[in-house]
């Protein structure tokens, strides 16, 4: 029967077939005497492989095992046991090619309609989350316990109710996805928190956790959210968290406006002019970042002005301390926009620049201070530290201290 959107729904037909939790089956609603547990078991052999035939020595191998010589008179019972108890004329088991086959309308079988279900509204969670929601809602409530809970451990059915749950799982993130792209945030927590401990490795939902709890206005415990599974994924496997994931973590950093406006399975990349995330790490920082690099001012005011005054000046800090970023992204733009040039770098910059030589220290030198370049004068020369006029000033001198 079609139901809303198109998408089959499971209603009250001739017979329905259930394994979304205990093995089921009603004829008009009335639930039918399906016989012992290895009966049950050839029905749900049967319902997994729906519409498809099954050979008899896979039937004795998947129900017996090692036990299975001579136990062909007992399959025979069992199937004319089945076919009494379906009671439809001509039965839906049907005898061929050298097995059996269950023939049903997969609008009577429930798991097929909850994958039927779940298809149709995944095909809708961007453009129209709410009917996408409220099909993932409707779906998610045919399950009444764990796929083929009667067999949860039989070996036939390890594989199918594997499957079952995976899928089961990726419905009720799907629904929370479209639940987020509607507005939802903190009250859906609780449902992610249940499927991160079902499988903590897994990464959407930690995705979907983070996504919660900063529209929840909750930034610093949706990074602890990646930083605690960023910590799990190396201790337990090893590797690093996606780079889609890295980017939602990014995002979140920064505020990104469209993380309150929309949501996606995936991270959305960062678009250079919506954000910029000024952290480089041990990267420096070049020309073309000059309007991202903040924090040294000072230095560069006082190393441009020393430019204008000296034919030498060095830049000397440790390794790291930031020595060419503050030529690059911050020295060389300034200059650049200083009307007039110093006579002497009136022309291309790029034949001025040896005159700002780096060296590294293992001690910064706190201020500026003359150089003993041996080809400069005392009058024509100064040496200034990345350190200068900051807090790492204040540090080095401490450090001098207690040398």
């Amino acid at each position: 029967m079609k139901g809303r959107a198109g998408v089959l729904y499971l209603v009250k037909q001739h017979v329905e077939y259930r394994i979304l939790g205990p093995i089921d089956v009603l004829k008009r609603g009335v639930a039918l005497d399906l016989g012992p547990h290895k009966q049950r078991s050839l029905l749900a052999l049967l319902l997994i492989n729906a519409n498809r035939t099954v050979t008899t020595d896979r039937i004795l191998e998947e129900l017996w095992g090692d036990e299975a010589e001579g136990k062909e008179n007992a399959l025979w019972v069992y199937i004319s046991r089945i076919r009494s108890a379906l009671g439809a004329d001509p039965s839906p088991l049907l005898t061929k090619d050298g097995g059996y086959a269950l023939a049903v309308d997969p609008g009577s079988v429930d798991f097929l309609v909850f994958e039927s279900m779940t298809t149709a509204a995944r095909k809708n969670l961007k453009d129209d989350p709410k009917a996408a929601a409220s099909s993932f809602t409707d779906a998610l409530a045919m399950w009444r316990g764990d796929a083929l809970e009667d067999f949860r451990y039989d070996e036939f059915a390890q594989a199918e109710i594997h499957r079952l749950e995976e899928v089961r799982q990726t419905a009720v993130e799907d629904r929370i996805e479209a639940d987020l792209r509607l507005g939802g945030s903190g009250e859906l927590v609780a449902d992610l928190d249940a499927l991160i401990v079902a499988d903590p490795l897994a990464e959407r939902p930690i995705s979907l956790k983070m996504m919660a709890l900063y529209r929840a206005g909750r930034q610093a415990e949706a990074l602890r959210t990646f930083e605690r599974f960023r910590r799990t994924l190396g201790e337990e496997m090893g590797i690093e968290p996606s780079p889609e994931l890295v980017r939602l973590e990014e995002q979140i950093l920064l505020h990104d406006s469209r993380l309150q406006t929309t949501m996606r399975s995936r991270a959305a990349p960062i678009d250079a002019e919506a954000a910029v995330n000024p952290f480089k790490g041990l990267q420096p920082f070049i020309e073309a970042d000059a309007d991202q690099f903040f924090g040294r001012d000072r230095l560069v005011a006082d190393v441009t002005r020393r430019v204008a005054e000296q034919q030498l000046v060095t830049l000397v800090g440790p390794s790291g301390s930031g020595k060419s970023s503050v030529v690059r992204a911050g020295v060389i733009p300034a200059l650049r926009k200083r009307t007039p040039f110093p006579a002497r770098i009136a022309g291309s910059l790029h034949r001025w620049f040896p005159v700002l030589v780096l060296l590294s220290r293992s001690r910064p030198r706190c201020c500026a201070r003359r150089s003993t370049h041996p080809t400069a004068s005392p009058s024509s020369s100064a040496m200034v530290t990345p350190a200068s006029c900051g807090r790492r000033c204040a540090s080095s001198r401490r450090t001098r201290r207690r040398s």
